[in-house]
């Protein structure tokens, strides 16, 4: 009699972590599409290479958003960037207004992230020509 009570014992709690485990899994999946924020595309003419999906993105070293997508643009001349600001530092239309995007070393991984900050005319070089309608 103990074997059987054993044996649903361990059946119900195996069934009870494999289930919770799953439940942990679709829900930290689910992070990502449930991500709210407005949508901005950069371009780059530069290697974009350790910049993946979900890289972060900082204003002037505060994080501000993640990288949506990479991929290359119409001209097959620069890199196409889209970016998801999240909802938090969204409100005003203006506030990227005379920034420019960079990329930046996280460290020494070889990981990068998306650097926006305020443009200086004079000490920045100039920006990529786009020649095809965005």
């Amino acid at each position: 009699m103990t074997s059987a009570r054993v044996n649903f014992s361990v059946g119900l709690f195996m069934t009870a972590g494999l289930g919770l485990a799953t439940l942990a899994i679709i829900w930290l999946g689910m992070t990502s599409f449930l991500r709210k924020g407005e949508l901005y595309v950069t371009y780059f003419d530069e290697s974009v290479q350790g910049l993946n999906v979900d890289s972060p993105v900082k204003y002037r070293g505060v994080p501000v958003g993640r990288v949506q997508a990479s991929r290359i643009a119409p001209d097959y001349n620069l890199i196409e960037v889209v970016i998801l600001v999240d909802d938090e530092h969204s409100g005003d239309e203006n506030r990227f207004a005379g920034s420019v995007a960079a990329i930046s070393n996280v460290g020494i991984t070889g990981a990068m992230f998306v650097e926006i900050d305020k443009r200086n005319p004079l000490t920045d070089g100039p920006t990529p020509t786009i020649r095809f309608p965005p």
